[in-house]
């Protein structure tokens, strides 16, 4: 379980320094929720709507932050040759795409949410984002870093 905290935590850092804070707060109160379930209703009054809008908005402009052309590279690391994709391929741009579905699906929730019913959908997509976006982060920066040491043997 360590990974996903690590995860979370490394999203919550993202997401508050790109200026998404109801999303960050969203995020922080997730990881507290596994310590004191009693807080989680007050954690989404009033944030819970931005914070998927927040999703939406973060995950779009992701791939440019990240230095990729396009969020097929960002997702893939590459971008196929013809649009000829694996089925590896498909499944990652799906999920890329189910992320920004279910947050759209999600922002429709009234001010003062059932906390027992929104907690788990918008629990699962944050963290299931945070892992996604965490792998995507250590494959972009081993790749930097492999170029680098390239770079270096040819300099």
């Amino acid at each position: 379980m360590q990974s996903s905290t690590d995860d979370l935590n490394e999203l919550i850092k993202s997401v508050e320094a790109s200026g998404y804070m109801s999303l960050g707060y969203t995020a922080r109160a997730i990881g507290q929720w596994k310590n004191d379930i009693s807080n989680y209703r007050k954690s989404l009054e009033g944030h819970a709507r931005n914070s998927m809008v927040d999703l939406r908005d973060y995950l779009r402009g992701l791939p440019k932050a990240e230095g990729f052309e396009s969020a097929e590279e960002y997702v893939l690391g590459y971008v196929p040759a013809a649009d000829a994709y694996s089925q590896t391929d498909r499944d990652a741009l799906t999920k890329w795409n189910d992320f920004q579905s279910r947050a759209y699906q999600l922002g429709d929730i009234p001010d003062f949410p059932d906390g027992d019913k929104i907690r788990p959908p918008l629990a699962d997509l944050i963290l299931e984002v945070a892992e996604f976006v965490a792998l995507r982060k250590r494959l972009a920066k081993y790749a930097r870093e492999a170029r680098e040491y390239r770079s270096k043997l040819k300099g």
